[in-house]
């Protein structure tokens, strides 16, 4: 089957940048030292259009910024990193509960002014407590289109609290599934999966796979 990606530019596409695929690597060249934000529009969109087609080129598997651009960037990012390392901040502590981790997660990444719980949903934060898994994390299962937990807020609002429909525990993994808003974690079956009709004779020999 041939790849319908776009083809990755293999030759100059403006003055001041220059894209080109070599051994599986896409070298993306600044010729002119400016800063990033002084960057024309016929760059930028050159640029784009690179990084565009490498990203759905399967014969692509980096990207190197180079040129005299590229080295005026690098030196602009050093200059602004501390020199020593950072800590790493943790959105929340472990030994925190898990109300208290679910509310971390959608105020300080979802921007949420708050979570709303079903009672079903409280009961389960409750009875896992009780069990001794309040210290594991949590996995916040809602849409992809939202940062809420509703599919038609698309983007990323404020202003919404979030409400968690159903809790799972995942005690295998080490997490508590935290479900929000209508989704779903799994593609639904039908009515009549093709499990039941797989089966195995007594001389070991499996039917129904196809």
């Amino acid at each position: 089957m041939q790849s319908t990606a776009s083809p990755a530019p293999q030759a100059e596409v403006q003055p001041n940048v220059i894209a080109e695929v070599r051994g599986g690597i896409g070298w993306l060249t600044l010729n002119r030292p400016q800063a990033l934000n002084a960057l024309s529009l016929e760059m930028i969109r050159a640029m784009s259009h690179a990084l565009l087609a490498w990203q759905h080129d399967p014969e692509v598997h980096a990207v190197i910024l180079r040129g005299e651009g590229g080295k005026a960037l690098a030196e602009t990012v050093l200059s602004i990193m501390p020199e020593a390392p950072q800590p790493i901040q943790y959105t929340y502590d472990l030994g925190a509960s898990l109300p208290e981790k679910i509310e971390a997660v959608a105020k300080k990444i979802y921007r949420a002014d708050g979570v709303t719980y079903t009672p079903a949903a409280k009961k389960m934060l409750d009875d896992l407590a009780a069990m001794g898994y309040g210290e594991l994390p949590v996995c916040i299962a809602k849409t992809q289109y939202s940062f809420s937990d509703n599919a038609k807020l698309t983007g990323a609002p404020t202003g919404f609290k979030m409400n968690v429909r159903e809790v799972r525990l995942s005690a295998g993994a080490g997490f508590v599934v935290v479900i929000c808003g209508s989704i779903m974690t799994m593609p639904g079956l039908p009515k009549h999966p093709a499990a039941m009709d797989i089966d195995v004779d007594a001389e070991g020999r499996i039917t129904g796979l196809f």
